[in-house]
């Protein structure tokens, strides 16, 4: 069996579109809320758990709204790692900026900086669209 190039889809794959994953997001973030809310009692205190989440996954969509829009990716792979890497820290650490009982800053920016380096070089190495090259380019003649 052999996979195919990066710049064609899997058989029988379609691209999604997008109110599907804003509608995805939104669902998904309103799932966190529901149950933090369960977990600490008050919709407060959910909201406070669930800002860390919620920053990470706007930040997530954001960067693929504009991805799609452009038709290439927006960061070289390394860029796109340093800045899932920052945003994941960001939101660890407003976490623990909402909810001082649960430690310092780098308490939660610590385990959002992990999730977010492993979250960035999860969306480098996704296939991306073939650019066309030099080589590929017709000369013109003069």
């Amino acid at each position: 069996m052999t996979t195919p190039p990066s710049s064609t889809s899997r058989p029988g794959s379609r691209p999604l579109r997008t109110p599907t994953v804003v509608l995805a997001c939104a669902a998904l973030l309103a799932v966190c809320l529901v149950l933090a809310r369960f977990s600490h009692g008050s919709w407060a205190r959910a909201l406070a758990a669930s800002i860390a989440p919620a920053i990470f996954a706007i930040g997530l969509l954001a960067l693929w709204l504009i991805e799609r829009r452009r038709g290439r990716a927006l960061l070289p792979r390394l860029g796109t790692i340093l800045f899932l890497a920052a945003l994941g820290a960001l939101a660890g650490a407003s976490a623990t900026w909402m909810v001082p009982t649960l430690g310092p800053a780098w308490a939660g920016a610590v385990p959002g900086l992990l999730y977010g380096t492993l979250m960035g070089v999860a969306w480098a190495r996704r296939p991306r669209p073939a650019q066309p090259t030099a080589v590929d380019k017709p000369r013109e003649r003069a």
